[in-house]
């Protein structure tokens, strides 16, 4: 998916947000800002907005000579999703689909997101994954992506966010571990998944974790590791969890479930959907 106008003003709320979060010095906050309004003139629609948005976020951080800046946040966000996973189990168990139970709470997961415009916090976790229980899907259903995943030989499992793949790991424990390999950013932008919060959730014992090599919230398969790649031909299904992977990986032809919420607009319109919908977006399958 390409970046669209529309886009400017999230990279720049991005960008401010993102400067006053992690520095109080009013002049670096200006200063930055405006080296992004530079950057933004000269963008080249042509690429996806994770690419620009991993840009701006490593400009920042780069002038602020931080490495991980959004680690302890990562680390809260797991440890609240690891306190609720009993219950959650338990859920999905008591359910009359199970698969699907877990399948929304996954989704639902999804918003645990601090590169969007929502004000993030535990309050709003809950009533997402509460309401994720019974929210109408605007796009695809459960029993078509059972269907895809009960014929898939392998699959490969791409995170989004931290938390989210706390429940990722109870979508996959339900599903049966067998046939998947789970794939984490290679370093760490914003609140994205890395291999510590594999470990922290659980999901490194559970099945294979490898990288896609790149600090971007989304995968650029042109510069992607040879390990992602060589898993992402040899599977036989994709599914992308997130709106990054979504916008960096819509034009593949390979056979991709996409699990998301549709937080941005911009993708919302992208899919023909509402915003905030719930979606499974089965492509080329």
């Amino acid at each position: 998916m390409k970046t669209y106008l529309e886009c400017f003003s999230c990279f720049m709320n991005s960008a401010v947000r993102t400067a006053k979060t992690f520095s109080n010095d009013r002049e670096f906050q200006e200063k930055v800002s405006r080296e992004i309004l530079g950057f933004l003139s000269l963008i080249d629609l042509s690429r996806t907005p994770p690419e620009m948005g991993a840009f701006i976020e490593h400009h920042i951080f780069s002038s602020l000579a931080l490495d991980d800046p959004f680690g302890p946040l990562r680390s809260q966000y797991n440890k609240l999703m690891l306190n609720l996973l009993p219950r959650f189990r338990q859920e999905v168990t008591a359910a009359s689909s199970p698969f699907e139970a877990a399948l929304r709470l996954a989704i639902g997961g999804n918003i645990i997101d601090f590169g969007n415009e929502y004000t993030m916090t535990e309050e709003l976790v809950h009533e997402t994954l509460t309401s994720s229980m019974t929210a109408t899907f605007h796009l695809g259903t459960p029993g078509a992506l059972d269907a895809l995943i009960k014929r898939a030989g392998t699959i490969l499992y791409i995170g989004d966010n931290c938390g989210e793949i706390v429940l990722d790991r109870l979508f996959i424990e339900t599903v049966g571990p067998k046939k998947f390999t789970f794939a984490v950013r290679g370093a760490p932008i914003l609140n994205d998944v890395v291999r510590e919060d594999a470990r922290e959730a659980g999901l490194d014992t559970l099945v294979p974790v490898i990288d896609t090599g790149q600090a971007i919230p989304g995968v650029v398969l042109s510069s992607a590791s040879e390990a992602f790649l060589q898993e992402w031909e040899a599977s036989d299904l994709v599914i992308a969890k997130g709106q990054g992977n979504y916008e960096t990986l819509s034009e593949t032809q390979k056979p991709v479930a996409f699990l998301l919420k549709a937080k941005c607009s911009v993708v919302a319109r992208h899919l023909k959907v509402p915003q905030g919908s719930m979606v499974i977006h089965l492509a080329n399958c």
